[in-house]
């Protein structure tokens, strides 16, 4: 199986639930074996099951979200390094280092003072765009995970509806969104993570089949957020983020959080015109 029809297949709900397991345990000293054992599954076979699914073992997975991450916060935070390393799990700056360059081929320090050289400015265009900081409630939202290249994001909304339970558990005011917890630049395309998401009642209690689809029920970070409105042809996507991530936040005051950025929509992505998307971006900030 191709990995873009291996990311628009429906993901065993086990593995959809072990890897949300291991984004939310990050910082903490975890056990391959006992992430197995609260899925009711011997360890072999979990490592079996999830390398089947996603291509890679749990402790890679875990590994590479750890460090893509850290590449995150090397870029738009001045934490020191070492703090870095140690709120992903590393129990010594030695011991992040060593990770960070056998997946980037440089130390963290080296990382940050690359990426703040090659920093570009579009001081020019910002001006054209509209960002405000506001604060934004939870959801609880109903969710599907996709691995892939970000191209196939339209096909990921179709595959996504397409699988939901009943219409008509959900309200006419249901709003979509996208979580998008990989920046494009850091992680490669075939692991960049993007949920499919759709808000539900507070009260919604079909947590049990949901689950034994494949899907997440999930709350989204409550807090700060900067928020743009993009319109434009799909192309034009990288450029709104880059605007938003490079050009806003480094003079803001504002730093990023490990959160996935939200893609706010009100008619999901595939049923727009294909050459004017139109959603709002907020990236959680502090």
């Amino acid at each position: 199986m191709t990995e873009q029809c291996k990311s628009q297949a429906a993901m065993d709900p086990r593995i959809a639930k072990a890897m949300l397991m291991l984004e939310e345990r990050m910082s903490e000293d975890l056990r391959i074996e006992d992430i197995a054992k609260m899925l009711g599954l011997s360890l072999h076979h979990f490592h079996r099951l999830f390398v089947s699914e996603s291509g890679e073992t749990p402790a890679g997975y875990l590994r590479r979200i750890r460090l893509d991450s850290a590449a995150l916060q090397l870029q738009w935070s001045d934490q020191p390094s070492r703090s870095i390393g140690h709120l992903r799990g590393y129990a010594s700056q030695a011991a992040f280092t060593r990770a960070f360059r056998d997946r980037f081929g440089v130390t963290p320090l080296e990382y940050r003072k690359a990426f703040r050289r090659q920093q570009r400015c579009h001081c020019d265009t910002i001006g054209a765009f509209e960002i405000s900081v506001r604060e934004v409630e939870s959801f609880l939202v109903l969710s599907r995970r996709f691995i892939g290249d970000i191209s196939s994001i339209p096909q990921y909304w179709e595959r996504f509806l397409e699988q939901l339970p009943p219409a008509q558990l959900y309200p006419a005011s249901a709003v979509y969104l996208g979580l998008l917890h990989d920046d494009p630049d850091v992680t490669p395309e075939h692991q960049t993570r993007y949920d499919c998401a759709i808000t539900v009642p507070q009260d919604w209690r079909d947590r049990a089949s949901s689950e034994n689809l494949g899907l997440n029920i999930t709350t989204t970070r409550a807090g700060l957020y900067a928020c743009l409105d993009h319109v434009g042809p799909p192309d034009s996507i990288p450029g709104s983020y880059d605007l938003l991530c490079r050009t806003w936040l480094p003079r803001s005051g504002y730093h990023a959080t490990d959160d996935p950025a939200v893609e706010l929509h009100y008619v999901p992505r595939h049923r727009q015109n294909p050459q004017q998307r139109r959603f709002t971006i907020l990236l959680p900030i502090e």
